[in-house]
């Protein structure tokens, strides 16, 4: 029963994503049309929100029963994720089409900047050097214990409690999972600083990148954990709670994090200057602006860092792949 239960949280951790997804955007936006500030309070507004989360809701009652049938099953998980994507994604244009007539008018000012100060950088950046180090650390400790590393060690178990899945003692073998996570965590400071220095002076860039950050700290305990099976067999359990408790926390601190800056003035977005998912004007000098729906940044695709930002994931997700295969 726990193994089936156990299965279903990462999928339940998405369903209650999308279920917030519609007001950790700014309040002048609603399904990703700009509304007035309290729109959110009229009926229309509350309609489409029940709508939507009655529909995220049942799928996500149904694919979790499905699941909890088939536990263990990838297939059963990925069609359950991809379904209820492709519910959420279809009623948020679904309310986006039955709102636009509410669209308010577009804003006859403009916000600028009217301060040379220089852009500090806040003290929060400072502990993403916290992760890199962890991983240098269970490296370093890999490394003085690799003769009490088995030639062929098991990492992964089944329902059972049997290993089913073995690794060689090799360098990619116990060293692979830090260096994926390093190579994550380049990303992830990267992402922090475009936000902090490629966009303009806002609450939502602040956000970005403590949440950025967050995701490093996710990277730099689960990881480290992950890279020590070969000489410790966690209680599975303990293993587990650590994964989903990580994980839920940096998505409910996320939350936390969207829903403050959601009540900061007015920004200018792409879809005001370009389009909606992603951005391209050589005369402005920003990596990051924010999103038509107020859901994060989109790149300004005319700056050559953002598509270095863009790509890092697929090129990192096709060596990945091919040392796997």
């Amino acid at each position: 029963m726990l193994l089936r239960v156990l299965t279903l949280i990462p999928f339940l951790l998405s369903a209650m994503v999308l279920l917030v997804a519609p007001v950790l955007t700014p309040q002048r936006n609603f399904f990703a049309v700009r509304v007035q500030p309290d729109f959110h309070l009229t009926e229309p507004a509350k309609h489409a929100l029940r709508q939507y989360r009655w529909a995220v809701a049942l799928i996500a009652l149904i694919c979790s029963l499905w699941i909890f049938l088939r536990p263990g099953n990838p297939t059963a998980i990925l069609a359950g994720e991809t379904l209820l994507f492709l519910v959420a994604i279809a009623f948020w244009q679904r309310n986006y089409r039955a709102l636009i007539k509410y669209q308010a008018a577009p804003p006859t000012f403009a916000s600028v900047e009217l301060t040379t100060a220089p852009d500090q950088l806040p003290m929060f950046f400072w502990v993403s050097m916290i992760p890199p180090i962890i991983l240098a650390a269970t490296a370093l400790y890999l490394h003085l214990h690799w003769s009490n590393i088995p030639v062929r060690y098991p990492v992964h178990w089944g329902a059972d409690g049997q290993p089913n899945g073995w690794e060689m003692r090799s360098l990619l073998g116990v060293y692979g999972d830090l260096l994926l996570a390093g190579s994550w965590m380049v990303w992830f400071i990267g992402m922090a600083f475009a936000s902090w220095y490629g966009a303009r002076r806002s609450a939502m860039r602040t956000a970005m990148a403590k949440i950025m950050i967050a995701v490093e700290f996710l990277f730099g305990i689960i990881f480290p954990a992950v890279s020590l099976l070969p000489l410790y067999r966690p209680n599975p359990v303990v293993l587990a709670v650590l994964i989903i408790g990580g994980v839920a926390g940096a998505i409910i601190y996320s939350v936390m994090i969207f829903r403050k800056a959601g009540s900061a003035p007015f920004e200018e977005s792409a879809a005001e200057n370009g389009s909606g998912s992603s951005f391209f004007n050589r005369r402005n000098p920003a990596i990051l602006l924010p999103r038509a729906d107020g859901l994060g940044y989109c790149p300004n695709l005319a700056h050559p860092l953002a598509w270095i930002l863009l790509f890092y994931p697929f090129v990192l997700f096709f060596i990945v792949m091919r040392f796997i295969s």
